[in-house]
């Protein structure tokens, strides 16, 4: 047992507890900072107020994990009081406090930036590629070009939102990312919403987040088990296999009958 409030108002990084209910006990200066509530105003509120709705699932998550094993260690998405999301490096332990409450002791970091970065990093380096490989196929008939300015590879987790009750958004996941940035082109032209995965975890979480938004999978990895693997996460979810003699025009057509026979078995 140790003095809470003490305790935290030392600490040079945004720290809070809160109770099993999810009411903030103690909140420190920095805290006060970073979220934009003094500590008399934070005090009573719920954590819940400073987790964006499309995170609510990550905070439970975190949660239960701090309950079973006594902490937890990740990043987070979280808001300030004026609704300015923020990512944040968090350490989560599980705590008695001088009265004998359990309580959940959580120091925020602000990571913002630094993952801004690293996706700028990111998309740099796809844009590069696909210059690269554009410069190589862009001649090549039939290979419509390249929009680069408009290249989704690396995709936000705000976009997903647009699925949400839009009936036509599909994910497009697969290794070649040239072929995935002509897909979302395709698609995109013809009115479907598209999540872009240049790798099969990213696609399976996309679809375990938005698994009613995503209506349909076109997938172009060399496993054919691949789309077994998103099936796991969303049974009888219809899966569209790219084929290197498939055209746009029957990918559509395929594309078209997976979601139609969807809305006649859904799941």
């Amino acid at each position: 047992m140790f003095p809470l409030a003490v305790s935290l108002e030392q600490l040079a990084v945004a720290g809070f507890a809160f109770d099993a209910a999810d009411r903030i006990v103690s909140w420190n200066p920095a805290a006060a900072e970073l979220y934009g509530l003094t500590p008399d105003e934070a005090v009573g509120q719920s954590v819940l107020l400073f987790i964006p709705h499309e995170a609510t699932a990550d905070y439970q998550r975190a949660v239960e994990v701090v309950h079973q094993k006594g902490r937890w260690h990740g990043e987070l998405r979280t808001m300030s009081i004026d609704y300015t999301q923020r990512i944040v490096e968090t350490a989560w332990a599980s705590v008695e406090a001088v009265d004998g409450r359990q309580l959940v002791v959580a120091l925020h970091t602000d990571v913002t930036d630094r993952q801004k970065r690293l996706r700028e990093d990111r998309r740099t380096a796809a844009l590069k590629a696909v210059r690269s490989v554009g410069r190589e196929v862009g001649a090549t008939p039939g290979v419509p070009p390249l929009i680069v300015d408009q290249l989704r590879l690396v995709t936000e987790w705000e976009d997903l939102s647009l699925l949400q009750g839009n009936g036509r958004g599909v994910l497009v996941a697969g290794t070649d990312r040239l072929t995935l940035e002509l897909v979302r082109q395709l698609l995109v032209g013809h009115d479907y919403v598209v999540f872009v995965a240049d790798n099969l975890f990213d696609g399976a979480e996309a679809l375990r987040r938005f698994r009613d938004g995503i209506r349909a999978a076109v997938l172009d990895f060399p496993d054919a088990n691949a789309g077994v693997v998103l099936q796991g996460v969303r049974p009888q979810l219809p899966v569209v296999l790219l084929t290197p003699s498939v055209t746009g025009t029957e990918l559509l057509e395929t594309l078209s009958l997976a979601i139609a026979e969807e809305e006649l078995h859904p799941v």
